[in-house]
């Protein structure tokens, strides 16, 4: 029995393993057969936390920059497909850059992993643009933000942005709290500034309607 259960709660998300979900498959011939509303159906039609794995799957794919490129010019007011872009974007400079600790990663790669992170914000901030709705762009931009050890209060920035939109975005938390670990050169104060303010927040409401 897992805590969550002896304790009654229902969890908000289910942990699963790293793999593809079973919609990629098709996300993957609608963009191929340039079936493109067809996609974005696809990808509106599911949760936060799905439509995340979806997109990080995607950008796994070693066409995937192609493909996302090729639906951008044939679909260029998508916020869809503009995001997708960003996110393969992000996720080939960090093919480039490797999974190593970085004093292992080779001299040649800093810039060209620099350069793909950079390159990446302007489709991510276009797809933010298009879609006022939408939260997925800014949980990329932290990632990619935090990968070149850039301004923490742009990240902030983009957390606020993003749950703006859309106050319960798991994408963003999660991204938001590996941007505020010490292993990405932050302080831990910033891991728990937010559910602090959450907390107080919940305080004042409660107050306020005794």
């Amino acid at each position: 029995m897992s805590i969550l259960s002896f304790l009654g709660l229902i969890p908000k998300a289910v942990v699963v393993e790293d793999v593809p979900p079973p919609s990629l498959t098709r996300l993957l011939k609608h963009v191929a057969d340039g079936a493109y509303p067809e996609a974005g159906k696809l990808v509106l039609s599911v949760g936060d936390d799905n439509r995340e794995r979806l997109i990080h799957s995607f950008s796994l794919r070693d066409e995937a920059i192609a493909l996302a490129q090729q639906w951008v010019r044939s679909c260029s007011g998508s916020s869809i497909s503009h995001t997708f872009l960003g996110a393969c974007m992000i996720r080939h400079a960090w093919k480039i850059r490797g999974s190593a600790r970085a004093s292992s990663v080779s001299a040649h790669a800093w810039q060209p992993f620099w350069n793909g992170l950079d390159n990446a914000a302007a489709p991510l901030l276009e797809a933010a643009r298009l879609d006022a709705a939408t939260a997925d762009p800014f949980a990329w931009l932290i990632l990619a933000e935090v990968g070149k050890g850039g301004d923490r209060d742009l990240v902030d920035t983009y957390l606020a942005q993003a749950t703006a939109r859309v106050p319960l975005h798991w994408p963003t938390y999660y991204k938001y709290f590996m941007a505020t670990t010490e292993k990405w050169v932050a302080a831990t104060r910033r891991c728990f500034a937010l559910p602090r303010k959450a907390r107080k927040g919940r305080r004042a409401a409660a107050c306020s309607t005794a």
